[in-house]
């Protein structure tokens, strides 16, 4: 079989936690590196999106706090010398008409929205809340944004309940 290590935890190695570690080592023959490929890319495919709509300050920061977690972080920016200064590693897309790509997500994603502009946050935000499938729809904005948000709703017919 494959060589094993199994080492005590305790005094003998100046812990005093106790319990035991078991390592198992495989060597990396071509089909052991085969099914490994095969796990990771498994792993990145199901890994949830994150879909954020705007690569300003706001945009970046939250760019950065998501990229090291098990997700799949989307920047959508109408301004390419915002996405420029991303310093995170993430998919990135420059579009004109950001709302457009509401249409491009997969089920079970999650939309954050946090351009420079409210016409554009509210655009976005109207084609992402005809969508039922996404798992999360957020925005950033103050209290007065939020009532003419919800204003803006009332006037297109779309009920409340799905922006509270």
């Amino acid at each position: 079989g494959e060589p094993v290590l199994d080492i005590p935890l305790g005094p003998e190695i100046g812990e005093c936690c106790g319990g035991r570690v078991t390592l198992t080592f495989t060597f990396a023959d071509e089909p052991a590196r085969a099914a490994l490929d095969a796990r990771l890319a498994e792993d990145e495919r199901r890994k949830p999106q994150v879909w954020v709509f705007g690569a300003g300050h706001v945009g970046r920061a939250l760019a950065d706090a998501l990229t090291p977690l098990p997700l799949k972080v989307f920047v959508v920016e109408t301004r390419e010398t915002e996405l420029d200064q991303m310093t995170s590693e993430v998919h990135h897309r420059l579009n004109d008409k950001p709302a457009s790509v509401i249409a491009d997500i997969p089920a079970g994603a999650a939309v954050v929205i946090v351009t420079h502009d409210h016409a554009l946050d509210f655009m976005i935000a109207r084609e992402a809340l005809a969508r039922t499938d996404l798992a999360y729809i957020g925005m950033v904005g103050s209290k007065s944004k939020r009532a003419s948000f919800l204003h803006t709703l009332d006037e297109d017919g779309i009920e409340r309940s799905v922006a509270d």
